[in-house]
C-alpha cells in the first residue's frame, strides 16, 4: 500500500511515531509535514527488515538441512542441568525438578530464530542512530539511506570496482 499516506491527509494523523509497516507508505511531502509537527518516523526500510532477515534465516535452514538448534540444543540442556547440581551440592536447598527442567531447557529453533531476528533488529537500530548522531541526519529514513549507501560503497571498494 504505497502512498497511502499523503500531504492530504498527513494532518489529521494524531500518532506521535509512525511505523512505516509497508513499502512506501508515506509520499515525500507527508514526511516532511508529519516531521515538522514533531511526528518520529520509523522507515520501511527498517520495519520491513524483519520479515527480510527471517527469510534469511530460513534459506541458511533449507540449504544446511539441518533445522536451527539441532546441533546445540542438548548441550545446552545438559549444561544447564550440570550448573543446577553444582548449586545443589553447595546449597543446603534442592530445586524442585520442575522448576529445573523449565530452566535448562534448550532452545528450540523458534527460540533461535526470535533471538536472532531480536539481536539483528537492536544492532540495524543502534547503528541508525550513529549514523544519525555522526552526520547530524534530521529522521531515521536519511540514516537508513546513509547506511545502505556506506554498505554498498564498502562492498565496492572490496569487490575493486
Amino acid at each position: 500500500m504505497e502512498n497511502v499516506v499523503s500531504l492530504d491527509n498527513a494532518d489529521s494523523i494524531k500518532a506521535k511515531i509512525i511505523c512505516e509497516a509497508a513499502n512506501g507508505p508515506i509520499t515525500y511531502r507527508a514526511d516532511l509535514r508529519l516531521r515538522e509537527k514533531g511526528k518520529v518516523i520509523i522507515p520501511d526500510i527498517y520495519a520491513n527488515a524483519g520479515g527480510v532477515t527471517v527469510s534469511y534465516f530460513e534459506w541458511i535452514r533449507n540449504i544446511s538441512h539441518i533445522r536451527m538448534g539441532r546441533l546445540n540444543k542438548r548441550y545446552e540442556e545438559h549444561r544447564g542441568e550440570a550448573i543446577f547440581k553444582a548449586i545443589e551440592q553447595i546449597s543446603p536447598n534442592k530445586l524442585p525438578k520442575d522448576m529445573i527442567n523449565q530452566l535448562v531447557y534448550g532452545a528450540n529453533e523458534e527460540d533461535i530464530i526470535s533471538s536472532g531476528l531480536e539481536d539483528t533488529m537492536r544492532v540495524a537500530f543502534q547503528e541508525i542512530l550513529e549514523m544519525r548522531e555522526k552526520y547530524n541526519l534530521n529522521n531515521y529514513r536519511m540514516a537508513t539511506y546513509a547506511i545502505a549507501l556506506k554498505k554498498i560503497e564498502k562492498s565496492y571498494l572490496e569487490l575493486g570496482i
